[in-house]
């Protein structure tokens, strides 16, 4: 799951649930959709953020300036988990 943008506006725009305007990105703090990161992927999150859903890790999960809570989650790391 990739994404180039190249819309050009200070209107708020919504990418795969996360809210990006000029100034900064926003995203949910709970998510409760099944994530799956291939070996060839990496996916950041930002802050404390509560997943509840199926989460399969190949690749790299980040967990930039916060905790994860994996409470009533299921799941299967093989690859990398960064929380910092």
């Amino acid at each position: 799951m990739s994404y180039i943008g190249s819309k050009r506006s200070s209107s708020l725009t919504s990418i795969n649930n996360a809210d990006v305007t000029v100034s900064g990105m926003q995203q949910r703090n709970v998510i409760g959709e099944n994530i799956n990161v291939p070996s060839s992927q990496n996916l950041v999150f930002f802050g404390d953020t509560e997943f509840s859903g199926t989460i399969n890790v190949d690749g790299q999960l980040i967990v930039a300036g916060g905790s994860p809570n994996f409470t009533g989650a299921s799941v299967n790391i093989t690859g990398t988990l960064y929380a910092y």
